[in-house]
């Protein structure tokens, strides 16, 4: 099956994303034959049954809209044959749409009762600094432990803490004139979410 000319440029960006070496490695972890596998090489997905599709699309890691989108343009000409699968196709489209705005507005509520307290008070918070410049930092520190909670749980990690003294890593740090293993402090902190890293922690060199 590997290295088939009738292999789809969107089936081997596929396999690369997902980190699979090989199309019979994929076949083997989705489960699929050799009939199967010719559908995909030929990008003819209306060939294929549902639920064969939601297994592969749980392989490369995507949902099955997103995986009929990216094959799309090799999907063949509607036909009496396909009419059922296209039609189920947009009935699925328009689920995943509407479970992805339900699940926006659930984080988005989930983000409001968790940083409540901070909304609620900032605006007279702000009004008390202004009228009493000596106001303490703590107060203002007190009321962001809420946001910083709800940031840890849903899965956002700081790298390091603001002062601490680590040896440079130019994969987690970002330092001007630092060479990998040279001790540095740490100026900000960085973030991970998940295992990916979306912020370097800022570090100056240890004077």
């Amino acid at each position: 099956m590997d290295g088939s000319a009738r292999t789809q440029p969107v089936l081997t960006e596929l396999l690369a994303e997902a980190g699979f070496a090989s199309l019979s490695a994929f076949c083997r972890t989705a489960k699929i034959g050799r009939r199967t596998a010719r559908h995909l090489q030929e990008g003819n997905l209306a060939a294929i049954r549902l639920e064969t599709l939601r297994r592969i699309a749980v392989a490369f890691g995507v949902d099955v809209a997103d995986l009929i989108e990216r094959f799309e343009p090799a999907v063949p000409v509607a036909a009496p044959a396909t009419t059922d699968w296209q039609l189920e196709y947009e009935r699925l489209r328009a689920q995943f749409n509407e479970l992805e705005a339900h699940l926006r507005e659930a984080w988005d509520l989930a983000f409001f009762r968790r940083v409540e307290l901070l909304l609620l008070q900032l605006p007279t918070l702000r009004k008390a600094a202004d009228q009493n410049p000596a106001l303490s930092a703590q107060t203002v520190l007190d009321l962001m432990l809420p946001f910083e909670e709800f940031v840890h749980d849903v899965g956002f990690e700081t790298l390091g803490t603001p002062g601490e003294r680590v040896p440079f890593d130019p994969t987690l740090h970002q330092g001007a004139g630092l060479s990998p293993g040279e001790p540095a402090k740490i100026k900000t902190v960085g973030y991970r979410y998940r295992g990916q890293l979306l912020a370097r922690a800022r570090v100056n060199a240890v004077g």
